[in-house]
């Protein structure tokens, strides 16, 4: 049954009720160790989506065509398509929680475009162009320059395909698919790319590409402009992805977890990291000694150096409204996060969630934490999803500490929850 409790129970009368009943129960703020960055909202991110200036559609462009043989010419891709690429990056940093206002630089620009032109010419990916092959003939030896100090500074990628009209391999989809992804055998290890472009002292980037064949294939090669810490102010550590509110689109199985500690001593032997799924409460572990998955510890300066990264295996898909909890002991700081998969595209783009009167944290179980979540999102303690909000609404109107109450006296028998 519904009981029309008085909305003017104030939350200091529920806060009693609820530590009388559960006094060994913390009323903190969502538990977050370890995790210095600024996590923006779900609503937040979405709203930054709906207003953004980039298309993940958008089809790269140049003002000069590179040219990979004599005479050698560097190429230049437009503004639009460097704004479009960079705020494809600035969205990602911004879900991470750390500065989101990367600029464009022009030297960066070119270095990126040479490390590009290198591994056109070379055919193939290298980031040392001098040691995979000789100057080529007719190449001025500046343009050689900037192709190894350009290699030796971007990230850098390739996609390929039989056909020469392909459009897979934009620069927005290198980025999102490629180096923040990182799940290939060679990268997976350190998870670089996405190290750098989660960077917090990143203040300025640019971007480049050519087309040319690679191997039998017609190629697109990609860089990505990553050696700058230009924004030396910013002090955001354990940087984590997928990210405390992770938008699905933007993260596959197939992905790693990370989180970057921006120190140098992790010790593999001492870490060990427990993930636990609260939709079926299924537990991975991983240590040097035994992983339920791939689990790597990499210290090597990629951004910020201290990284712990993990795969679950038989994890399946990430579905809107999974909660994950992460917890992380043997590393320089006790570490443990939450993260919830959401989606960008709309509220429930896969028709109304199923309402489960009373759980707030939405992890199928009605209990005393659930009204201490209620009362830590109503003190602006902590947030709430989208679903947590319809379930946690039981008393109708506007969410306030009588659904709190509410719950309470449903736990203790007192009523039923419709």
């Amino acid at each position: 049954m519904k009981t029309n409790w008085k909305k003017s129970l104030c939350l200091p009368v529920v806060l009693c009720l609820l530590l009388a009943l559960m006094p060994g129960l913390s009323l903190a703020a969502d538990p977050s160790q370890g995790v210095n960055v600024a996590t923006p909202t779900m609503e937040e991110i979405r709203t930054y989506y709906q207003n953004r200036t980039f298309d993940l559609n958008y089809q790269d462009q140049f003002v000069t065509q590179p040219s990979i043989s004599d005479p050698f010419v560097l190429g230049e891709l437009t503004q639009a398509t460097q704004e479009n690429a960079l705020g494809v990056m600035n969205f990602v940093r911004y879900i991470a929680g750390i500065d989101a206002n990367v600029t464009l630089d022009a030297s960066h620009i070119e270095h990126a475009q040479a490390a590009a032109l290198a591994c056109a010419i070379y055919g193939n990916l290298t980031h040392t162009p001098d040691e995979v092959m000789s100057k080529p003939v007719g190449m001025s030896d500046a343009m050689w320059k900037l192709c190894n100090d350009g290699g030796r500074a971007t990230n850098i990628g390739v996609s390929g395909s039989t056909n020469p009209n392909f459009t897979s391999g934009m620069l927005q989809e290198r980025i999102i698919k490629g180096w923040m992804s990182d799940n290939s055998a060679g990268n997976i290890v350190a998870v670089g790319h996405r190290r750098w472009i989660l960077n917090p002292k990143m203040g300025k980037s640019g971007f480049g590409q050519v087309n040319a064949l690679w191997g039998t294939y017609h190629g697109r090669f990609s860089a990505m402009y990553a050696h700058d810490s230009s924004n030396s102010g910013a002090t955001q550590t354990g940087v984590v992805w997928p990210a405390q509110n992770q938008p699905v689109e933007l993260f596959a199985a197939i992905d790693p977890w990370s989180i970057s500690m921006n120190v140098t001593n992790l010790v593999a032997a001492n870490i060990q990291v427990t993930l636990t799924r609260r939709g079926d409460g299924r537990v991975w572990n991983f240590s040097n000694t035994a992983a339920d998955g791939l689990f790597y510890v990499n210290n090597q300066y990629y951004g910020q150096p201290g990284c712990i990264i993990f795969r679950p295996d038989g994890v399946g898909s990430y579905a809107i409204g999974d909660v994950f909890d992460v917890v992380i002991t043997g590393a320089n700081v006790p570490i443990s996060y939450t993260v919830r998969f959401f989606t960008i595209e709309g509220e429930y783009p896969i028709g109304p969630p199923t309402i489960v009167p009373g759980d707030a944290d939405c992890n199928t179980v009605v209990d005393a934490a659930d009204a201490a979540l209620v009362l830590r999102y109503l003190a602006g303690l902590a947030e709430l999803s989208d679903e947590g909000k319809l379930n946690a609404n039981v008393n109708g109107g506007e969410l306030d500490s009588s659904d709190a109450a509410m719950i309470l006296r449903y736990l203790a028998g007192l009523i039923t929850l419709d």
